[in-house]
């Protein structure tokens, strides 16, 4: 069954999975700077087709006929130069010169649907199977996913609430360059040289500070819960992709995706074992950074275990004892919501610490 699918912006295709894969096969490194016209074809004919898939699939209560009009006036935006001027808005040269083998099909294909859904009341129902077929195809291969380094992340529906990731996380590809610009900075500014416990100390405030977040976001989101096929025989690496999947990302280094999932695993059981609770796995992979971020808060609140602090990291625990109190009560939206403007805080004033992924 079909679904509907996000809009396609300039700036998420431009750094999608799909692109990025383009520009390795032609050994560039900015396929919309180099091929602009062309980029601007593809982008022309992949909007259309999303907007297309979402007049059959979003939720609506136009009728077919309705439908039909608007999927015409879609269609006649992509190949006719207006809606006064019906003459063609690109050549058949500039189609058959389009490297993307896939972008001319669909541009052919659109022309065909075009002259058999103005004259044929029937095709309907045809043209949605069609349809639906080019969409998952496209998502088979994750095509609008936005790839950042080693990450495929979906772009989230509202901006207002995005998923962060601290770049002190392994997941982060330029993890220990920016450790080392750290330690540079910090002892620039403190006059003290980190070791490698107080790196381990930062560390983790800072990826509770993104774990905070990434919980309060589901919540406020209202993420739907995702039954996952995990259990006490699962292996790590089945763990780690249900918890990327619940953020809805993926990990294209497969060495790394290995790597992290023997790491993931060991905090999974040390969190689950700090929980004393009979809580199922599915649960805890739905709310791993809420979890995460209750039981390492106990490290917090016992700041001893802290060797490293200043003022910066001082506050920043502080308002993370904060948000703890709030989001303890999980049916409080408000709560919740106070405590987002606080984590959104910590991150806006340490800007250069974390990294969007969503």
């Amino acid at each position: 069954m079909g679904k509907r699918h996000n809009t396609l912006s300039d700036d998420i295709f431009r750094n999608s999975n799909y692109i990025h894969t383009l520009e390795q096969a032609l050994d560039i490194e900015d396929f919309k700077k180099e091929y602009k016209d062309q980029y601007d074809i593809m982008l022309d004919v992949y909007k259309t087709l999303i907007t297309i898939n979402n007049i059959f699939f979003a939720d609506s209560n136009k009728n077919k006929k309705e439908k039909t009009n608007e999927i015409i006036d879609n269609i006649e935006k992509l190949i006719y130069k207006s809606i006064d001027d019906d003459r063609a808005k690109y050549s058949v040269r500039t189609i058959k010169a389009l490297i993307d083998s896939n972008t001319r099909l669909l541009y052919n294909k659109f022309n065909e649907w075009y002259e058999k859904l103005s004259y044929n009341d029937n095709y309907f129902d045809t043209l949605k199977l069609e349809i639906e077929e080019e969409m998952q195809k496209l998502e088979s291969i994750d095509f609008d996913k936005v790839i950042k380094d080693t990450i495929l992340y979906e772009k989230s529906k509202d901006s207002n609430y995005k998923i962060f990731l601290s770049k002190f996380n392994n997941l982060y590809a330029s993890n220990n360059t920016f450790i080392e610009q750290y330690k540079k900075d910090y002892q620039d500014n403190y006059g003290i040289v980190l070791n490698d416990e107080n790196i381990e100390d930062i560390a983790f405030i800072y990826n509770l500070v993104a774990s905070a977040n990434n919980a309060i976001v589901k919540v406020l989101t209202k993420e739907k819960f995702q039954e996952f096929n995990i259990n006490t025989r699962s292996m790590s690496e089945d763990f780690y992709r249900a918890y990327l999947s619940s953020l809805h990302i993926d990990i294209k280094d497969d060495t790394l995706f290995q790597t992290l999932s023997s790491i993931f695993i060991k905090e999974l059981l040390a969190i689950t074992e700090d929980l004393d609770q009979n809580i199922p796995f599915n649960e805890v992979i739905n709310h791993y950074d809420y979890y995460y971020f209750i039981v390492g808060m106990k490290k917090v609140i016992h700041c001893d275990e802290i060797k490293i602090q200043n003022d910066l990291l001082n506050k920043i625990m502080k308002d993370l004892k904060e948000i703890e109190v709030l989001i303890q009560e999980q049916e409080n939206q408000e709560h919740y919501k106070q405590a987002f403007n606080i984590v959104q805080s910590i991150i806006e004033r340490n800007k250069k610490i974390f990294e969007r992924i969503s």
